[in-house]
């Protein structure tokens, strides 16, 4: 990591009245969810607590094979990503600022409700409110899906491959950078096309 790199904390509290401990998770109760100095908001869970437990035991190496575990994963993560998209200002404080592209975000989260500690949030996809077509922003989400779609319209890959390919590889390292979502380790990020040098002929 290089020394002019910056950390920028993005603190989120979520809160619940009574005592921290002895009570289950459930879609009926409601916590009161704080990003930095933003409005409070009220966000719910969508388990019910022994369902929860269900899908964990699903993810455990012992359960079953890859294959079966990675359409759990993926929706918790959305689910996970959902949450945090509830919570007021949390999307616009984790968005990068274009003229800061080294700055890091460490999101920081403090629960007082201890039944919150087995959601694994580091599982989160990107928010869900990222994409909104109605706040008059255009989130790296909204373009990361755009080059998506693009590199998709049949004849893409045959009229400019290396812009598609340019554009994708960027989209993945945007997303990360700006929402702490890693790639698989399975998908190679080198780039594998080459243009031409001028003056030369296929």
């Amino acid at each position: 990591m290089t020394s002019d790199m910056q950390v920028r904390v993005v603190t989120v509290e979520f809160l619940r009245p009574g005592p921290p401990h002895n009570h289950l998770l459930s879609p009926l109760t409601q916590y009161l969810a704080i990003c930095n100095n933003s409005g409070a908001g009220v966000v719910t869970v969508p388990y019910e607590h022994a369902e929860f437990e269900r899908r964990l035991r699903l993810l455990r190496y012992e359960a079953g094979e890859p294959e079966e575990r990675r359409p759990v994963l993926h929706e918790i993560g959305q689910q996970m990503g959902n949450i945090l998209g509830a919570v007021p200002g949390l999307p616009g404080a984790l968005t990068v600022d274009p003229h800061q592209l080294g700055t890091m975000i460490q999101l920081r989260i403090t629960l007082s409700a201890s039944e919150l500690a087995m959601l694994p949030f580091e599982l989160a996809k990107v928010p869900a409110a990222e994409f909104n077509a109605n706040d008059n922003r255009y989130s790296t989400a909204e373009g990361a899906r755009f080059n998506a779609q693009l590199a998709l319209i049949n004849g893409s890959e045959v009229h400019n491959p290396f812009l598609v390919e340019a554009l994708l590889l960027g989209s993945i390292t945007q997303v990360e950078r700006d929402y702490g979502v890693t790639p698989s380790g399975a998908v190679d990020l080198t780039p594998r096309l080459r243009a031409p040098a001028r003056g030369t002929h296929p």
